[in-house]
């Protein structure tokens, strides 16, 4: 259910962000964003500039809480944290979650992805469901000549 309500929220804001005057349909609602840096990095900066025009483009009824250096949920945490409701965005990394975001089959760099699948292998002590996944995008992507390409709804 609640990630039902984030992707409405994230559409919404997509809307706003594109049409100013959707902003007056907007139901004022604060989202909790859980980050990994410091407020006052280059990087905290630009995640503070966002936010400043999120609310600027919505009129304030959409508002982002901002959580540093993983006050809220720890980097690796990210992608759970959205989809158990603890967070309603975050800078996911794909290092965490190869078998989730199979990026380097998508950009047909077949060599990286390898190397996640042997990090991977490292890791698991017993096959572990992530490695399964990535492995088995991998050898599609083999099978087809790199014609297969991984989507979400495969994994």
């Amino acid at each position: 259910m609640h990630c039902i309500r984030t992707q409405i929220a994230v559409a919404a804001l997509a809307a706003a962000l594109a049409s100013p005057g959707m902003a007056q349909e907007l139901k004022a609602q604060t989202l909790k964003m859980a980050n990994v840096v410091p407020e006052n990095s280059w990087f905290g900066r630009q995640h503070k500039w966002w936010v400043g025009e999120v609310e600027k483009r919505t009129g304030d009824k959409l508002k982002v809480q901002i959580f540093w250096l993983e006050s809220l949920v720890k980097w690796k945490d990210a992608l759970p944290g959205i989809q158990s409701g603890v967070a309603d965005l975050a800078w996911v990394s794909s290092t965490y979650f190869p078998s989730e975001f199979p990026g380097y089959l998508m950009l047909d760099n077949l060599p990286k992805a390898k190397e996640h699948l042997s990090a991977l292998d490292k890791l698991c002590f017993i096959t572990c469901g992530e490695y399964r996944d990535l492995k088995r995008a991998v050898d599609a992507y083999e099978r087809s000549g790199g014609k297969s390409k991984p989507t979400a709804a495969s994994n």
